[in-house]
């Protein structure tokens, strides 16, 4: 609630999505609409929250079944946003993660239970998207982006295929990480972009002693300190990697640069190869 996505407020100009969940005990439910765009055209914008609901459940509730505890979730939260939910004039879409919910759409004998809770679902229930198994999720893949006939497409077009047969939280992570994963799609894939030049190592001779190879450079314009205002830098290139820094001015020579060199690099080293 302190950090984002902060509560935006409704915009009834927009489709409205319930997720549910419940346990033993209580039940929760997020009302949600779509928020700002990917960068990418082809995808859904995320979905933002618009308010949040909890409740406790009774102890005779307590007893029911977890589908029935389930939608009683969502029965419970219809009732809750029923000022936005009963009159909203687009159809809003419940997610959930238990597909027995959907045993509600065919004929079938109630009992008490289920009777005393269901409101008309016809009243509010346009769409429900159960969250699939992860079985489920890869036999869809394997007809939308592995089979020969789907032409493994790219992460986009696999997330519009794949949404217009089903929906789930975090179906587009899950699908990106999916196609990222595909063997085929990685060696088959069209590099889009330039290539960069790798960096060149320089190379040294086995056994080099310390400081046998070196580079050196200048860095100037440099604050003044104490008659100072550039810094000379001897790299090692050798077995060492070090590096020797001496102060010295932007107008220094190549004599004078010797003479630093013979000053205090010569006495250890000797003269580089």
């Amino acid at each position: 609630m302190c950090s984002q996505p902060v509560l935006a407020q409704p915009n009834f100009n927009k489709p409205f999505f319930l997720q549910t969940n419940a346990s033993t005990y209580g039940m929760g439910a997020i009302l949600s609409q779509e928020g700002e765009h990917h960068a990418v055209a082809s995808q859904k914008p995320k979905l933002h929250p618009i308010a949040y609901y909890s409740a406790t459940f009774t102890p005779m509730e307590w007893n029911y079944n977890i589908y029935e505890r389930e939608l009683l979730a969502i029965m419970k939260a219809l009732t809750h946003w029923r000022h936005y939910l009963g009159w909203t004039k687009y159809p809003f879409t419940i997610l959930t993660d238990h597909a027995n919910l959907l045993y509600y759409k065919t004929p079938k004998k109630l009992d008490d239970n289920e009777n005393q809770t269901l409101l008309k679902p016809e009243l509010f229930i346009n769409t429900i998207y159960p969250t699939p198994t992860e079985t489920e999720k890869r036999q869809l893949m394997i007809i939308i982006h592995d089979h020969p006939t789907a032409g493994h497409p790219g992460r986009d077009e696999t997330i519009r295929k794949a949404t217009e047969i089903w929906q789930w939280v975090g179906m587009r992570q899950w699908i990106s990480d999916y196609v990222k994963g595909c063997a085929n799609c990685q060696q088959n894939k069209i590099i889009t972009h330039k290539k960069k030049t790798p960096l060149y190592h320089i190379t040294t001779n086995d056994g080099t002693l310390p400081f046998q190879q070196i580079a050196m450079d200048l860095i100037t314009r440099l604050p003044q300190q104490a008659g100072y205002n550039a810094i000379l830098t001897i790299m090692d290139h050798g077995c060492s990697r070090a590096a020797i820094f001496l102060p010295c001015t932007d107008n220094i020579t190549g004599p004078g640069i010797a003479q630093l060199y013979l000053d205090h690099m010569y006495q250890w080293f000797g003269l580089p190869s």
